[in-house]
Formats: C-alpha cells, structure tokens, sequence
C-alpha cells in the first residue's frame, strides 16, 4: 500500500508465500480437512497479519489437489495457484465486474467451491450468504479477533432486514470458524465447529 504524509511518500509491504503450503505443513486439523468435503461455509478469522491469506490458499491448495473446481474472487490475487488446473482465480475489477456478478457466475459455473477473498462489507457479506443458501462450499477470510466470533462479525457486516435469515442460513450451513494463532512456539489454530457439533 502507497501512503502519504508528514515525511512523504512511504508503502507497507506484506510478504506472502511463493506458493500455496500444504494443510498438514501449517498443521490444520482434520475436522477443517472434513469441511472441505462438505457444502456450507468456512470461515476464517483472525487480525491483520496473522495468516488468514496463507491459511485460505492452503485449502484452497487441498481442494484443488483433490480434483475440486475452485473459483475465487480476490481483491487483489494475493498467492497464485500456478500448479492446479482446477482452480480458477478472478481479480475484482479486472477479471469481474464486482463481487455479486462474480459469485452469480461462479454459481453458473457449477464450482465445487466458491472462494470470497475477503469480507469487509455488505456485498460481500451478502454474496457469502448467498451462496450457503444456494448449497455451495463457500471460503471466506475476515477480520475479527476471535474464530467464535467470526458469525456475529459476518452479520453484523449485513442491514438489519437480512440479519434474521442470514443467521437462520448460518444455523445450518456454518461447517466452521478457523483461526490463526501466533504463539513463541509458532502457529495453532482456534477451531470452532459449526451445525450444533
């Protein structure tokens, strides 16, 4: 990101993996891995700067190598998936208009899994409810300190009059929250199941 102020001109840099790493390389457990064949959505949740982006390629990797058709929607492509066929990345703005005709046509498209970069509106929040409604899997990042409370962050992001049916949408199609940790140790994760389990 290009900033400006007092000093001049200045950036912030995020350094990203190469390339996706794999599910076990990261150590996500098996119940995330069982999402994975499932339809419902996945959310992940964590700060800035905690591995939300490396954790979502890394399913997104899994899906892929499992011969799934994966198409995502990134504002902007942050780690491309050079290796796997089946996974169809799309630029907002470049590749698609916005993120609603983006979702409606990974919908036409019959994917396997939707995947939403991130959600930090209303449109976005939608298009992910959206998409649980019609039964697919859908992935998405956002941001909140907490995996149990990626839910109430997601339909908060919502008006009011869509509140109730997104939550009665998410009482069966949340398969689950995941969150990054960072410990002197290294990384774990929070894993919230979803459905009552």
């Amino acid at each position: 990101t290009l900033t400006w102020d007092h000093r001049g001109p200045g950036a912030s840099l995020r350094l990203l993996v190469g390339e996706p790493p794999a599910m076990d390389r990261l150590g996500i457990g098996r119940e995330v891995s069982a999402w994975l064949e499932e339809r419902g959505l996945v959310l992940i949740a964590g700060p800035t700067g905690i591995g939300k982006t490396t954790t979502m390629a890394a399913l997104v990797r899994a899906l892929g190598e499992a011969g799934k058709r994966v198409i995502t929607l990134e504002d902007p492509i942050e780690i491309i998936h050079v290796t796997s066929p089946w996974v169809s990345q799309r630029a907002l703005r470049e590749h698609v208009p916005n993120l609603a005709e983006g979702v409606a046509c990974a919908m036409r498209e019959g994917a396997d899994a939707i995947v939403i970069g991130s959600v930090t509106s209303a449109e976005g929040a939608n298009a992910v409810i959206d998409c649980v409604n019609a039964g697919h899997l859908v992935l998405t990042t956002i941001a909140t300190t907490k995996a149990r409370h990626a839910v109430d962050q997601l339909v908060d992001l919502l008006p009011y009059d869509r509140r109730d049916l997104a939550r009665a949408a998410l009482d069966h199609g949340l398969l689950g929250s995941i969150a990054p940790v960072l410990k002197a140790g290294g990384r774990s994760f929070e894993v919230v199941v979803g459905r009552g389990g």
